[in-house]
């Protein structure tokens, strides 16, 4: 039995790249006996990894369409995105993750850390269908979210240069920055069409539940209903953003189908098939994010590509997901 993984190499992750192959390079043998041989890629850095996944396996034919098999990729968000880009328009390709990373947010939808860890429970699994987001900053399959916590992740890496100030210490630090200059971006929102101008906090276009590290934007998002759940977070005072923010983190905004009432004086919420957004406060570009990677932008478009990638589940996380498909039916 074949399966490929597909890893990004990056500046000083040498010892945690190492770790990875010693665990799923070459002939492994798994709990019920049989052995499993592994394929392992290494992409230059994770922006490289689309054409490390269309390189690596030679396509053929079928039917006309390009087909492919199954891979997984070990990293996080951001390298699993790569993946899944590179095999965006292959016939019948399915893209899994093991979560290496540091967010692992895609997982989040369907299930646990543990689950996608458990190699046994992956190749026991199975792929499902899910739609995807189409934005001008790539393809998606989770959120794409601009503003104040798009900026936060884009301020981050200067202060990772400061000697001993990485993670919690260079995240902390944006945030500081950001809470210390101006609040809020005046925003024009198309939304299926509808205009909305709004003073906003910032804001997310949600197929999948959770970005940033776990904050649960979509709560209730369904990755493959063909919808997109949009979530746009009013201007406040500095001293209700802490609250603000816990709520918005827990995903208690949102439940039932609806906003909450604690959510409603400062959240705005609709469902869409496309949404396009641009500052219109003559201050330049807004930052956006898609899994991970930030960008100032005039303008951000997103549109739904209703069951455009397989994505493939491990055991607990497939029953769960195939049963719900069930019972919705």
């Amino acid at each position: 039995m074949l399966r490929k993984y597909r890893f990004h190499k990056q500046k000083g992750k040498r010892t945690c790249r190492r770790r990875r192959t010693e665990r799923h390079r070459g002939r492994r043998r798994v709990t019920d006996g049989s052995a499993l041989t592994l394929k392992c890629k290494f992409g230059k850095n994770p922006r490289n990894l689309s054409l490390v996944q269309k390189e690596v396996v030679d396509p053929f034919e079928l039917g006309g369409k390009r087909t492919r098999g199954k891979d997984r990729t070990a990293g996080g968000d951001g390298t699993f995105n790569e993946a899944l880009t590179g095999a965006y328009g292959f016939a019948g390709t399915a893209v899994g993750c093991l979560p290496y990373g540091s967010g692992n947010d895609f997982l989040r939808t369907f299930g646990t850390r543990e689950e996608f860890l458990d190699l046994n429970a992956q190749l026991a699994g199975g792929a499902v269908p899910i739609d995807l987001m189409q934005t001008n900053l790539g393809l998606s399959a989770t959120i794409c979210a601009a503003g104040l916590d798009a900026q936060v992740a884009y301020g981050i890496p200067k202060f990772r240069r400061i000697p001993l100030c990485g993670g919690e210490a260079a995240y902390a630090l944006s945030i500081a920055q950001q809470l210390c200059g101006h609040i809020g971006r005046r925003v024009e929102y198309v939304i299926d069409g509808e205009v909305l101008t709004v003073d906003c906090l910032m804001c997310a276009v949600c197929n999948g539940r959770a970005y940033g590290g776990g904050f649960m934007a979509g709560p209730e998002a369904q990755p493959d209903d063909g919808w997109l759940d949009v979530f746009i977070v009013r201007k406040v005072s500095r001293r209700v953003i802490a609250k603000l923010l816990m709520l918005y983190k827990n995903g208690q905004h949102f439940q039932n189908g609806q906003l909450t009432e604690a959510a409603k004086p400062y959240f705005i919420y609709r469902r869409a098939k496309s949404v396009s957004l641009r500052a219109a406060d003559g201050r330049g570009p807004i930052i956006a994010t898609v899994d991970g990677e930030c960008a100032p932008c005039k303008q951000v478009s997103v549109q739904v590509q209703p069951l455009a990638g397989r994505v493939l589940l491990p055991q607990p996380a497939y029953q769960r997901f195939i049963a719900k498909k069930a019972g919705v039916r």
